[in-house]
Protein backbone atom coordinates (compact mmCIF):
# COMPACT_ATOMS: atom_id res chain seq x y z
CA UNK A 1 0.00 0.00 0.00
CA UNK A 2 1.00 3.93 -0.42
CA UNK A 3 2.71 5.24 2.80
CA UNK A 4 0.35 7.89 3.36
CA UNK A 5 1.88 8.90 6.33
CA UNK A 6 4.97 9.87 4.38
CA UNK A 7 2.99 12.09 2.23
CA UNK A 8 1.46 14.15 4.94
CA UNK A 9 5.38 14.64 6.51
CA UNK A 10 7.09 15.69 2.73
CA UNK A 11 5.77 19.02 1.47
CA UNK A 12 7.36 18.82 -1.96
CA UNK A 13 8.54 15.06 -2.71
CA UNK A 14 10.44 15.88 -5.41
CA UNK A 15 13.64 16.80 -3.73
CA UNK A 16 13.30 12.91 -2.07
CA UNK A 17 12.96 11.36 -5.56
CA UNK A 18 15.88 14.07 -6.87
CA UNK A 19 17.89 12.87 -3.73
CA UNK A 20 17.82 9.43 -4.59
CA UNK A 21 18.29 9.24 -8.17
CA UNK A 22 19.62 12.26 -8.86
CA UNK A 23 22.06 10.74 -11.81
CA UNK A 24 18.75 9.92 -13.41
CA UNK A 25 18.22 13.14 -13.00
CA UNK A 26 20.78 14.32 -14.69
CA UNK A 27 20.24 11.98 -17.26
CA UNK A 28 17.23 13.08 -18.13
CA UNK A 29 17.32 16.60 -18.12
CA UNK A 30 21.39 17.64 -18.69
CA UNK A 31 22.68 14.44 -20.69
CA UNK A 32 25.67 16.86 -21.40
CA UNK A 33 26.58 16.85 -17.90
CA UNK A 34 26.06 13.69 -17.02
CA UNK A 35 28.02 12.65 -19.08
CA UNK A 36 31.51 14.13 -18.16
CA UNK A 37 30.30 13.52 -14.29
CA UNK A 38 32.45 10.70 -12.54
CA UNK A 39 29.14 8.40 -11.06
CA UNK A 40 31.33 5.73 -9.70
CA UNK A 41 32.33 8.62 -6.92
CA UNK A 42 29.23 9.05 -4.28
CA UNK A 43 27.42 12.51 -4.71
CA UNK A 44 27.25 14.48 -1.75
CA UNK A 45 24.34 16.44 -0.62
CA UNK A 46 24.79 19.86 0.54
CA UNK A 47 21.74 21.54 1.94
CA UNK A 48 23.70 23.51 4.77
CA UNK A 49 25.42 25.68 2.00
CA UNK A 50 21.91 26.83 0.77
CA UNK A 51 20.12 26.80 4.15
CA UNK A 52 23.28 29.61 5.20
CA UNK A 53 22.10 31.84 2.00
CA UNK A 54 19.66 34.61 2.23
CA UNK A 55 18.32 35.45 -1.38
CA UNK A 56 18.20 39.60 -2.16
CA UNK A 57 15.05 39.01 -3.84
CA UNK A 58 11.25 37.37 -4.17
CA UNK A 59 11.21 34.39 -6.26
CA UNK A 60 7.39 33.20 -5.75
CA UNK A 61 6.71 30.48 -3.16
CA UNK A 62 6.80 27.24 -6.01
CA UNK A 63 10.35 26.47 -6.02
CA UNK A 64 13.07 23.57 -5.06
CA UNK A 65 16.64 24.11 -4.87
CA UNK A 66 19.20 21.38 -4.77
CA UNK A 67 23.08 21.47 -3.93
CA UNK A 68 25.44 18.49 -4.67
CA UNK A 69 28.83 18.02 -4.67
CA UNK A 70 30.28 15.75 -7.68
CA UNK A 71 33.44 14.52 -9.43
CA UNK A 72 33.61 15.28 -12.69
CA UNK A 73 35.73 12.71 -15.16
CA UNK A 74 38.40 15.21 -15.27
CA UNK A 75 39.26 14.69 -11.94
CA UNK A 76 37.68 17.89 -10.71
CA UNK A 77 35.70 18.56 -7.97
CA UNK A 78 32.55 20.84 -8.27
CA UNK A 79 28.91 21.45 -6.88
CA UNK A 80 25.89 21.59 -9.09
CA UNK A 81 23.13 24.30 -8.37
CA UNK A 82 19.74 23.01 -9.38
CA UNK A 83 16.67 24.94 -9.60
CA UNK A 84 13.42 24.01 -9.95
CA UNK A 85 10.37 26.39 -10.58
CA UNK A 86 6.60 25.80 -11.37
CA UNK A 87 5.36 29.04 -11.43
CA UNK A 88 5.98 31.94 -13.74
CA UNK A 89 6.85 34.42 -11.44
CA UNK A 90 10.29 32.50 -10.49
CA UNK A 91 11.88 33.35 -14.13
CA UNK A 92 12.11 37.41 -13.95
CA UNK A 93 14.69 37.09 -11.36
CA UNK A 94 16.23 34.00 -11.80
CA UNK A 95 19.50 34.55 -13.40
CA UNK A 96 20.83 37.25 -10.56
CA UNK A 97 19.67 35.16 -8.26
CA UNK A 98 21.34 32.08 -9.14
CA UNK A 99 24.88 34.41 -10.15
CA UNK A 100 24.54 35.75 -6.48
CA UNK A 101 23.54 32.35 -4.79
CA UNK A 102 26.63 30.88 -7.23
CA UNK A 103 29.24 34.10 -6.05
CA UNK A 104 27.97 33.06 -2.09
CA UNK A 105 29.08 29.23 -3.08
CA UNK A 106 31.84 29.89 -4.40
CA UNK A 107 33.61 32.07 -1.94
CA UNK A 108 32.70 29.36 0.32
CA UNK A 109 34.39 26.94 -0.96
CA UNK A 110 36.52 28.36 -3.87
CA UNK A 111 34.99 25.29 -6.25
CA UNK A 112 33.18 26.28 -9.18
CA UNK A 113 29.45 26.31 -9.32
CA UNK A 114 27.59 24.68 -12.11
CA UNK A 115 24.06 26.15 -12.60
CA UNK A 116 20.78 24.19 -13.90
CA UNK A 117 17.19 25.46 -14.67
CA UNK A 118 14.26 22.78 -14.81
CA UNK A 119 10.82 25.63 -15.18
CA UNK A 120 7.68 25.57 -16.42
CA UNK A 121 7.51 26.73 -19.50
CA UNK A 122 9.21 29.25 -22.18
CA UNK A 123 8.86 32.69 -20.82
CA UNK A 124 7.64 35.24 -23.11
CA UNK A 125 10.63 37.35 -23.14
CA UNK A 126 13.00 34.27 -23.23
CA UNK A 127 15.42 34.54 -26.16
CA UNK A 128 16.90 31.55 -26.16
CA UNK A 129 14.73 28.60 -24.46
CA UNK A 130 17.81 26.62 -23.98
CA UNK A 131 20.31 28.58 -22.04
CA UNK A 132 19.63 31.74 -19.60
CA UNK A 133 22.07 34.22 -18.50
CA UNK A 134 22.57 37.58 -16.50
CA UNK A 135 25.70 39.70 -17.29
CA UNK A 136 26.93 43.51 -16.25
CA UNK A 137 29.52 45.05 -17.99
CA UNK A 138 31.07 48.49 -17.47
CA UNK A 139 34.41 49.78 -18.47
CA UNK A 140 35.72 46.58 -20.63
CA UNK A 141 34.57 43.94 -17.69
CA UNK A 142 32.34 41.69 -17.50
CA UNK A 143 31.04 39.16 -15.16
CA UNK A 144 27.92 37.12 -14.87
CA UNK A 145 26.08 33.89 -15.05
CA UNK A 146 25.28 31.57 -17.91
CA UNK A 147 23.45 28.32 -17.25
CA UNK A 148 21.51 25.92 -19.45
CA UNK A 149 17.64 25.46 -18.75
CA UNK A 150 14.97 23.05 -19.15
CA UNK A 151 11.29 23.72 -19.85
CA UNK A 152 8.57 21.17 -19.18
CA UNK A 153 6.73 22.29 -22.16
CA UNK A 154 9.47 21.14 -24.64
CA UNK A 155 8.80 17.67 -24.01
CA UNK A 156 6.26 15.46 -25.88
CA UNK A 157 2.87 16.78 -25.27
CA UNK A 158 0.97 13.97 -26.01
CA UNK A 159 3.47 11.77 -23.55
CA UNK A 160 3.75 8.95 -25.72
CA UNK A 161 7.58 9.09 -25.58
CA UNK A 162 7.82 9.89 -21.70
CA UNK A 163 5.80 6.81 -21.50
CA UNK A 164 8.45 4.54 -23.05
CA UNK A 165 11.12 5.39 -20.79
CA UNK A 166 12.18 3.97 -17.87
CA UNK A 167 13.54 7.16 -16.26
CA UNK A 168 12.12 8.16 -13.27
CA UNK A 169 11.62 11.89 -14.20
CA UNK A 170 9.96 10.83 -17.57
CA UNK A 171 7.08 9.76 -15.53
CA UNK A 172 7.32 13.18 -13.06
CA UNK A 173 7.33 15.51 -16.40
CA UNK A 174 4.25 13.48 -18.00
CA UNK A 175 2.80 14.73 -14.38
CA UNK A 176 3.80 18.02 -14.78
CA UNK A 177 2.26 18.01 -18.28
CA UNK A 178 -0.89 16.98 -17.73
CA UNK A 179 -0.76 19.79 -14.30
CA UNK A 180 -0.32 22.73 -17.08
CA UNK A 181 -3.15 21.25 -19.61
CA UNK A 182 -5.48 20.42 -17.46
CA UNK A 183 -5.88 23.44 -14.64
CA UNK A 184 -9.50 23.99 -15.47
CA UNK A 185 -10.60 20.84 -16.15
CA UNK A 186 -10.57 18.71 -12.98
CA UNK A 187 -12.39 15.61 -14.50
CA UNK A 188 -9.91 15.07 -17.37
CA UNK A 189 -6.77 15.69 -14.43
CA UNK A 190 -8.60 12.30 -12.44
CA UNK A 191 -8.33 10.30 -15.99
CA UNK A 192 -5.00 10.92 -16.79
CA UNK A 193 -3.38 10.37 -13.51
CA UNK A 194 -5.38 7.77 -12.68
CA UNK A 195 -3.96 6.53 -16.09
CA UNK A 196 -0.56 7.23 -14.77
CA UNK A 197 -0.76 5.87 -11.32
CA UNK A 198 -1.71 2.55 -12.77
CA UNK A 199 1.39 2.79 -15.11
CA UNK A 200 3.76 3.31 -12.36
CA UNK A 201 2.59 0.03 -10.72
CA UNK A 202 2.79 -1.64 -13.55
CA UNK A 203 6.54 -1.35 -14.47
CA UNK A 204 8.02 -3.81 -12.51
CA UNK A 205 9.80 -1.20 -10.03
CA UNK A 206 10.59 -1.57 -6.55
CA UNK A 207 8.01 -1.24 -3.60
CA UNK A 208 10.01 1.82 -2.43
CA UNK A 209 10.61 3.71 -6.08
CA UNK A 210 6.91 2.92 -6.54
CA UNK A 211 5.93 4.76 -3.28
CA UNK A 212 8.89 7.71 -3.65
CA UNK A 213 7.74 8.48 -6.80
CA UNK A 214 3.50 8.10 -6.18
CA UNK A 215 4.14 10.91 -3.61
CA UNK A 216 6.27 13.14 -6.14
CA UNK A 217 3.23 12.54 -8.79
CA UNK A 218 0.19 13.10 -6.80
CA UNK A 219 1.93 16.21 -5.32
CA UNK A 220 2.37 17.34 -9.17
CA UNK A 221 -1.24 16.58 -9.79
CA UNK A 222 -3.75 17.75 -7.27
CA UNK A 223 -7.22 17.11 -7.15
CA UNK A 224 -10.17 18.61 -5.33
CA UNK A 225 -11.04 16.02 -2.37
CA UNK A 226 -13.92 14.21 -4.06
CA UNK A 227 -11.88 13.17 -6.50
CA UNK A 228 -8.59 12.40 -4.55
CA UNK A 229 -11.13 10.19 -1.99
CA UNK A 230 -12.35 8.68 -5.44
CA UNK A 231 -9.17 8.18 -6.90
CA UNK A 232 -7.43 6.57 -3.72
CA UNK A 233 -10.62 3.83 -3.87
CA UNK A 234 -9.54 3.17 -7.07
CA UNK A 235 -5.92 2.62 -6.11
CA UNK A 236 -6.82 0.01 -3.21
CA UNK A 237 -8.86 -2.15 -5.61
CA UNK A 238 -6.43 -2.01 -7.86
CA UNK A 239 -3.34 -2.96 -5.12
CA UNK A 240 -5.58 -5.76 -3.99
CA UNK A 241 -5.95 -6.90 -8.03
CA UNK A 242 -2.34 -7.03 -8.15
CA UNK A 243 -2.02 -8.82 -4.94
CA UNK A 244 -4.13 -11.65 -5.56
CA UNK A 245 -2.89 -11.87 -9.56
CA UNK A 246 0.35 -11.98 -7.60
CA UNK A 247 -1.06 -14.63 -5.53
CA UNK A 248 -2.71 -16.84 -7.85
CA UNK A 249 0.74 -16.73 -10.09
CA UNK A 250 2.40 -18.16 -7.01
CA UNK A 251 0.10 -20.85 -6.43
CA UNK A 252 0.18 -22.04 -9.75
CA UNK A 253 3.91 -21.90 -9.82
CA UNK A 254 4.01 -24.01 -6.54
CA UNK A 255 1.34 -26.74 -8.02
CA UNK A 256 3.57 -26.72 -11.18
CA UNK A 257 6.71 -27.79 -8.87
CA UNK A 258 4.30 -30.31 -6.60
CA UNK A 259 3.58 -32.13 -10.25
CA UNK A 260 7.22 -32.10 -11.56
CA UNK A 261 8.20 -33.10 -7.81
CA UNK A 262 5.53 -36.01 -8.53
CA UNK A 263 6.74 -37.19 -11.33
CA UNK A 264 10.36 -37.01 -10.45
CA UNK A 265 10.10 -39.06 -7.38
CA UNK A 266 7.86 -41.42 -9.38
CA UNK A 267 10.70 -41.63 -12.11
CA UNK A 268 13.32 -42.38 -9.72
CA UNK A 269 11.18 -45.02 -8.05
CA UNK A 270 10.67 -46.71 -10.81
CA UNK A 271 14.30 -46.73 -12.02
CA UNK A 272 15.31 -48.07 -8.40
CA UNK A 273 12.97 -50.65 -8.85
CA UNK A 274 14.23 -52.21 -11.59
CA UNK A 275 18.19 -51.67 -11.16
CA UNK A 276 17.17 -53.64 -7.52
CA UNK A 277 15.31 -56.20 -9.88
CA UNK A 278 18.35 -56.77 -12.38
CA UNK A 279 21.75 -56.61 -10.38
CA UNK A 280 19.92 -57.22 -6.65
CA UNK A 281 21.05 -54.89 -3.42
CA UNK A 282 22.14 -51.30 -4.57
CA UNK A 283 25.50 -49.69 -3.59
CA UNK A 284 25.33 -46.42 -1.83
CA UNK A 285 27.28 -44.55 -4.93
CA UNK A 286 24.10 -45.46 -6.66
CA UNK A 287 21.48 -44.05 -4.26
CA UNK A 288 23.51 -41.24 -4.22
CA UNK A 289 23.30 -40.60 -8.37
CA UNK A 290 19.84 -41.39 -8.49
CA UNK A 291 19.28 -38.44 -5.76
CA UNK A 292 20.92 -35.61 -7.66
CA UNK A 293 20.25 -36.77 -11.55
CA UNK A 294 18.12 -34.48 -13.71
CA UNK A 295 15.06 -36.00 -15.95
CA UNK A 296 17.21 -36.34 -19.38
CA UNK A 297 19.59 -38.71 -17.25
CA UNK A 298 16.94 -40.73 -15.65
CA UNK A 299 15.68 -41.49 -18.84
CA UNK A 300 18.82 -42.78 -20.51
CA UNK A 301 19.67 -44.73 -17.09
CA UNK A 302 16.04 -46.52 -17.70
CA UNK A 303 17.32 -47.65 -20.94
CA UNK A 304 20.59 -48.77 -20.51
CA UNK A 305 19.08 -50.77 -17.08
CA UNK A 306 17.44 -53.06 -19.97
CA UNK A 307 20.05 -53.99 -21.90
CA UNK A 308 23.66 -53.24 -19.43
CA UNK A 309 24.91 -56.23 -17.65
CA UNK A 310 26.23 -54.35 -14.89
CA UNK A 311 25.51 -51.11 -12.86
CA UNK A 312 28.65 -49.81 -14.16
CA UNK A 313 27.78 -50.08 -17.34
CA UNK A 314 24.08 -48.18 -16.87
CA UNK A 315 25.93 -45.52 -15.14
CA UNK A 316 29.28 -45.46 -17.34
CA UNK A 317 28.21 -43.10 -20.35
CA UNK A 318 27.73 -39.34 -19.86
CA UNK A 319 24.24 -37.89 -21.10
Amino acid sequence: MINTQEYESISCPWGAVIDRYFNEFMQFYYPAAYAEIEWLVPVQQDEQSLAEFVPGDSLGANFLQKLVRVRLKSGRDCRLLIFLGWQRETVVSLAHHLYQLSCFLYSRSGEPVACFALLASVPPEAQNARHSSMAIECLGSQFGVYFPCVYFSDFDLDGDALRREDNAFALLSLAQLIQMRTQDDMAARYAEKWVLTQSLFGRGWSYERINLLFLALDWSLPLPLRLSQALWREIERFEEQQIMRYVSSVERFIREQERQQGCREGEVMMLQHLLVQRFGELPLWVGMQLQTCNGKQRIFWLQRCLVAGTLEEVFCDEV
